[in-house]
């Protein structure tokens, strides 16, 4: 096989043992652990200092939840962008400003997302810092998503720094990835903060 064929082959397995691993928690164990990786992120200093924020908001079974996150960061001043499909062919998406979770409602493709009508998109030079979420990190900071290329292809285009959200046992040893897979600064878990950085 190429070497293409044999990294998406790679992914693929990996995606798979991480949505098994994932689907297997303790609701009430993981509850604990994402109020803890909360705990943690809005202790860096990069977050304490960003006043525009880009935040997936958790939709997913097993996905760190951010809903609580959200709130926190409006009721501290700060702007929140989510995400928004514009495009799936090619993946297209952007940020688009909210002030409550009341804005917004599971679209067609399943995601929270806000009114598209009633949104204000963010500048991606506005943005401060990116909270990115994944199936798998490593330490070097590559990023296992699901596979949409929605992140790989917008986080180029935004010179903010990023932070992946995982559960410890979503860190893994290597990350399968070609030169378009972006990479995070730093991965935060429920018992870690693991600067990328320094492994580069």
């Amino acid at each position: 096989m190429a070497d293409c064929e044999v990294v998406a082959a790679a992914k693929s397995a990996l995606r798979q043992r991480m949505l098994r691993a994932r689907s297997e928690l303790d609701p009430r164990l993981q509850a604990g652990w994402g109020e803890a990786i909360t705990d943690r992120l809005v202790g860096l200093e990069e977050y304490r200092q960003a006043g525009t924020l880009h935040l997936y908001i958790d939709v997913f079974p097993g996905e760190v939840p951010t809903h609580d996150l959200a709130t926190l960061a409006v009721t501290q001043g700060k702007r929140v962008a989510v995400p928004r499909i514009v495009t799936f062919k090619p993946p297209e998406m952007v940020g688009v400003e909210i002030s409550s979770l009341e804005e917004l409602s599971l679209s067609s493709a399943g995601l929270w997302e806000p009114d598209p009508s009633r949104a204000d998109r963010v500048p991606e030079a506005e943005i401060d810092l990116v909270v990115v979420p994944g199936l798998a990190f490593d330490r070097s900071g590559h990023r296992l998503g699901l596979g949409g290329g929605f992140y790989d292809r917008w986080l180029p285009s935004v010179p903010a720094p990023r932070v992946g959200l995982a559960l410890s046992l979503q860190v893994v040893e290597r990350v399968p990835h070609t030169g378009r897979d972006q990479r995070v600064d730093w991965i935060v878990t429920e018992n870690d903060l693991i600067d990328c950085r320094e492994s580069r």
